[in-house]
């Protein structure tokens, strides 16, 4: 079984940033699938492997120099050698693909209508349904009412807020995250009016125009409240996921923070996972699972190893 996770790309409009990298990345996918290397492990650019324990977040050490998103792999876990690149083809072939929250900077849409500017993508990713990919939508803070489209029209998998999934035997917990951290009670009371069914059946009468007018706005503002994503909230997300690993997770993935982190948990004889996902529209990072074990690999256009 392969898999990838990946989160906050924010998508608004073509062009944003990250945009023609995750064109690039989803076209991959396609190529790795049609390719059908199913026997040949593969992913594009590169990733940390063999996890051996916490590793500094980039841009944030306080010893010794930083690492730039995309031209290195991804801290994470590594190995005592260090991140290498994964043998691949192509593209990358995988059979689960998983956005965890925060995938579209906003969302509505009525019927099969949606905003112009995301049928592009939307379009690569039925493709890669049509494939043998499964899809799988995490609502995140800015978009959510997912499953009216995503769930009815294509029939993708949506999850409101949090979901349990097993790869290869392995027990996951996925979510966005932004109910993570309780500290901010005006984002919170900010997400629990956007998500209420007050405010569902009050944009069904609304224009699409209007709406996305509308969803722009709101968008920035659910930033604003959100707060800055930090070094703590990642710890604060690690904690977290370290508790849930104790009551019998295998792994925990989670976005939201921005922050691209792999952790190892030794609990008891066993070993567990937690990962917080970058925000792909900095990073271009993504979790890539195969056979039981996750890594965390940074995009890089154009390269496949």
């Amino acid at each position: 079984m392969r898999a990838v996770f990946l989160a906050d790309a924010h998508l608004a409009a073509a062009g944003g940033p990250g945009y023609g990298e995750l064109i690039s990345f989803l076209d991959g996918l396609q190529a790795g699938r049609q390719s059908g290397t199913s026997g040949t492990s593969g992913t594009s650019g590169t990733c940390s492997g063999s996890p051996k324990g916490s590793e500094r977040v980039p841009g944030t050490s306080p010893k010794g120099s930083e690492r730039v998103p995309g031209t290195e792999p991804v801290p994470g876990t590594s190995s005592p050698k260090g991140s290498e690149p994964v043998p691949g083809t192509d593209g990358i072939y995988i059979d689960e693909l998983f956005l965890v929250g925060d995938f579209f900077d906003f969302w509505f849409s009525k019927g099969e209508e949606v905003y112009p500017p995301f049928r592009e993508v939307l379009d690569r990713l039925i493709a890669l349904q049509g494939a043998g990919i499964g899809i799988h939508f995490s609502e995140g803070n800015h978009d959510f009412f997912l499953a009216d489209y995503f769930s009815d029209y294509l029939g993708m998998e949506v999850y409101p807020d949090w979901a349990e999934v097993e790869l290869d035997g392995r027990k996951i917990l996925l979510s966005h995250g932004d109910t993570i951290s309780t500290g901010d009670l005006s984002y919170r009371i900010l997400r629990r009016l956007l998500r209420s069914r007050f405010f569902y059946r009050l944009q069904r009468l609304v224009p699409l125009p209007v709406l996305f007018t509308i969803a722009r706005l709101s968008s920035r503002t659910s930033r604003e409240l959100g707060g800055d994503r930090s070094v703590g909230l990642a710890e604060e997300f690690h904690a977290f996921a370290r508790e849930k690993l104790i009551a019998g997770f295998d792994a925990v993935v989670l976005g939201h923070c921005h922050l691209p982190l792999l952790r190892q948990h030794r609990l008891g004889g066993r070993e567990a996972i937690s990962a917080t996902l970058g925000g792909w529209n900095f990073h271009q990072s993504y979790l890539y699972f195969e056979d039981g074990t996750f890594r965390q690999c940074a995009f890089q256009r154009g390269k496949y190893p």
